[in-house]
């Protein structure tokens, strides 16, 4: 039986991780679709009229969301008037204003109108207005891509017996370790024992890989400050209306997470009236301690675009946590690593040859 070609298998592995992938997208937005659909296309229409327009700031370990949100009252046939809050997005919340006339549609299901948002919606939005969008969820999100793909290359690699399948599913996995696990004091010292002291072939190729993007990645999950908005920027005054101090990153309550040298407050920060809005809300970040007599309801100067008010920025403190972090994380491993490297030199020589100089 012919080998199968490497062209031909990577073809097959990257079918199979866009099956996977698909099918965990469907998982997670098909019941968001689905019920958007319906109501599209089964509910009941209706005229409903704005009765308030508001922002809504979610601050949550070390991430964040705002909510667009508008309260309607619609009427509902042989039934009084419903009235319900619905999230939607930027553009249609700065359309919008208190009195309008818009079009909705309901279920006629009143077991559904008793769960909200589930039973209406308004026309002109759509399904991905109803999931809470995190500040931090397009990271998460591609996090999980790329471990899902290392695990199904790793298993391409073992089901078809191919050793360049192996190396780079070896070589992605140690990225991964290391970028997203925080496992490069372990990955790095084993690479090196097996290059310079086993003379495994490639391993100090998948070394030198594995260190750049490895911290590579773990400098793009880093948590950095929003750069200041391109242009001229205008001065304005914003009222306080929470405080969170972030002390460790990527992880909550119930899950591993870094604790933090330097520690930073997220802070949701609320400008004047502009246009139609009423309010605008606007998060920043900044040391935690860089700006004194900070507090809920304390007014603050800022800056902000113009057309862009919800970038605003607090005009005081400083932002150097990110830095500290990426320090920190560096530090941390190097120390790590170097212990680790000392257990492993001396134990490498029970590795069996065979096992890091087998022929291709």
């Amino acid at each position: 039986m012919l080998a199968e070609s490497p062209a031909r298998a990577a073809a097959g592995t990257a079918g199979a991780v866009l099956r996977v992938l698909a099918f965990l997208l469907l998982l997670v937005f098909g019941p968001w679709f689905g019920l958007d659909f319906y109501l599209s296309h089964f509910g009941v229409p209706a005229r409903a009229k704005v009765i308030e327009l508001r922002e809504a700031v979610h601050l949550n370990y070390d991430d964040w969301r705002r909510d667009h949100l508008v309260t309607f009252r619609y009427p509902v046939q042989g039934q009084d008037d419903v009235t319900a809050t619905q999230a939607i997005d930027a553009s249609l919340y700065g359309r919008l204003k208190p009195g309008d006339s818009v079009p909705v549609r309901y279920s006629r299901s009143a077991f559904m109108r008793g769960f909200g948002t589930l039973g209406v919606k308004l026309e002109e939005s759509g399904w991905r207005d109803r999931l809470p969008s995190w500040s931090n969820q397009g990271r998460s999100l591609a996090e999980l891509g790329a471990v899902a793909a290392t695990v199904l290359l790793a298993y391409a690699a073992y089901r078809r017996r191919s050793r360049s399948l192996g190396l780079l599913a070896a070589t992605a996995g140690g990225i991964i370790a290391s970028g997203i696990f925080l496992l490069g004091f372990l990955v790095y010292p084993v690479l090196l024992v097996l290059w310079l002291k086993r003379r495994m072939p490639g391993a100090g190729a998948m070394l030198l890989i594995t260190f750049v993007l490895g911290h590579a990645l773990l400098l793009w999950r880093i948590p950095w400050p929003e750069p200041v908005a391109a242009g001229a920027l205008t001065d304005g005054t914003a009222v306080v209306r929470e405080v969170h101090q972030v002390r460790r990153v990527w992880g909550g309550q119930r899950q591993y997470a870094v604790p933090l040298n330097h520690p930073y407050d997220l802070i949701d920060i609320e400008l004047a009236a502009t246009g139609t809005r009423g309010t605008v809300h606007a998060v920043d970040a900044i040391d935690t301690g860089s700006v004194p007599a900070l507090g809920i309801g304390a007014s603050v100067p800022v800056l902000y675009p113009a057309a862009e008010p919800e970038r605003a920025r607090l005009a005081q403190g400083t932002r150097r946590y990110a830095q500290a972090l990426a320090l920190q994380l560096f530090l941390q491993t190097i120390g790590f690593s170097l212990v680790a490297l000392v257990i492993l030199w001396p134990i490498s020589r029970w590795i069996p040859a065979s096992a890091t100089q087998r022929s291709p």
